[in-house]
């Protein structure tokens, strides 16, 4: 197939789509690339005229996927959907990719309500997503669940799916010296960063942390929060909904890893009262998304807390735009590390440290299949999904509570012929499985046969 990468300005995400195009590529695609960055600068300076701009950029595009016989466009997010806005046809709205019959793979590294600062929330009720044209990679059974359950995206055209690498970026580095038993991509900064409750840091101090209290705490800082959510609903229906939103937190604090939409499901079987109340939360999109991001908050911590709590009984390095000074942990940050470097950090410790944001509930971020092709071996926290991705004890160590990674990880630094076992197998499945050659074509075979198109792959 012939495929058309819509490429962002940007950093890390930029990197991660060109990688997805040298993946295809190596799969045996045709790929061409065109750059956002020079027509987002044309429709900001277009002022008044950007619906007309717009619509010039419409034209081009189009000229340039049929002339060129392009077969799929593939963007990272909605940005091409922001971009070129939507176009009218029998009266109704609807993106390009519609209008010309061809098929646009959108890239959700992050989630559609959560993407581009949540300007697409609006955009559920349109229908466009709707679209048979429109296809979208997301990592996750949950979070596809959501997509085409709550926002109404065509199910069939919602690909879950996991992530993979390069693994001519990310791979073991000669000449590294291992001089940390853990590094950590710490990111950008969390919430909670610099500014630990008092609960963090009492608990952060002991060998036995209580994490349950601090999540507890920020549970009742959520339940605060309920007066504010339920004023976009009437008297009659106030009540219900602030049950209902109750219900979740605490499902929240014994549930965590359930899917959202499971525990809703869960929730109306249980109480038939709930339903009506569901039902209006879940259709008051503008309440729903930022209830749930701050009940899903409530986990924030977990990532810095992670950190910081194993950094009092290992040598501990990290990278990324934090600083925990604030919860007593000396680790100085190597600041931000460009993509292609991360690899040479990771060679740099024993283990490389996965701890997810809890942005959703089931599935696996890119940093294990990071960690383990650059040859380090992965201390992943535990994940549903994540045995499905790689062996746990063999080619991954997880860990469910912070005194178990503990153990775990003292034992093995007695072990240095294990670790290195580990992480070589580790590396072995990711490269077997895990690369963006493997995934891509899985995914564009798929988007093949919904459109009834040979995939033409190698």
């Amino acid at each position: 197939m012939r495929l058309l990468f819509l490429t962002q300005p940007g950093t890390n995400s930029r990197s991660i789509l060109q990688d997805i195009g040298r993946g295809c590529q190596a799969r045996g695609h045709d790929v061409l690339s065109l750059e956002l960055g020079p027509m987002w600068q044309m429709t900001q300076r277009a002022g008044n005229e950007q619906q007309n701009v717009q619509g010039d950029l419409n034209q081009l595009l189009a000229a340039f996927v049929q002339q060129n016989n392009v077969d799929l466009v593939i963007g990272m997010w909605a940005n091409a959907i922001t971009t070129l806005g939507l176009v009218q046809q029998d009266n109704r709205p609807v993106t390009l990719f519609d209008a010309i019959q061809r098929p646009h793979l959108m890239i959700w590294l992050d989630t559609p309500e959560r993407a581009q600062d949540g300007q697409m929330v609006p955009v559920f009720a349109t229908g466009i997503f709707q679209s048979p044209w429109l296809f979208h990679f997301v990592n996750n059974t949950g979070s596809a669940a959501e997509m085409t359950g709550l926002w109404q995206f065509n199910s069939q055209t919602v690909l879950p799916s996991r992530y993979g690498i390069n693994p001519d970026v990310f791979k073991p580095i000669d000449g590294v010296e291992k001089e940390f038993d853990i590094m950590y991509s710490a990111g950008g900064a969390d919430r909670w960063a610099d500014k630990p409750t008092p609960a963090m840091l009492e608990e952060v101090a002991k060998d036995e942390p209580n994490v349950d209290r601090i999540r507890a705490e920020l549970a009742d800082e959520v339940r605060g929060q309920l007066d504010e959510y339920v004023k976009a609903f009437g008297d009659d229906a106030r009540d219900g909904v602030r049950q209902v939103m109750d219900a979740m937190i605490d499902l929240q604090l014994t549930e965590r890893d359930t899917p959202i939409v499971e525990r809703f499901v869960k929730l109306s079987r249980q109480h038939e009262n709930l339903v009506p109340p569901i039902d209006s939360l879940l259709n008051t999109h503008e309440v729903y998304v930022p209830f749930v991001q701050a009940m899903r908050g409530i986990e924030n911590f977990q990532r810095a807390f992670t950190f910081c709590w194993l950094s009092r009984y290992f040598k501990c390095g990290m990278f990324g735009k934090a600083d925990y000074s604030a919860w007593g942990c000396d680790v100085q940050s190597a600041g931000f590390v460009d993509y292609e470097q991360q690899s040479a950090q990771y060679n740099r410790a024993r283990f490389g440290l996965s701890v997810m944001r809890w942005q959703d509930e089931v599935g696996v971020h890119i940093k294990p299949m990071e960690i383990t092709a650059s040859g380090t071996a992965c201390l992943a926290g535990w994940r549903n999904g994540m045995d499905a991705l790689y062996e746990p004890d063999r080619e991954i160590i997880c860990f469910r509570d912070l005194p178990g990674a503990r153990q775990q990880v003292q034992a093995l630094l007695d072990e240095p012929a294990r670790i290195d076992a580990i992480a070589e197998a580790g590396r072995q499945r990711t490269l077997k499985q895990h690369t963006w050659q493997q995934v891509m074509g899985e995914l564009i075979n798929a988007i093949a046969q919904r459109i009834n198109q040979p995939a033409n792959n190698a």
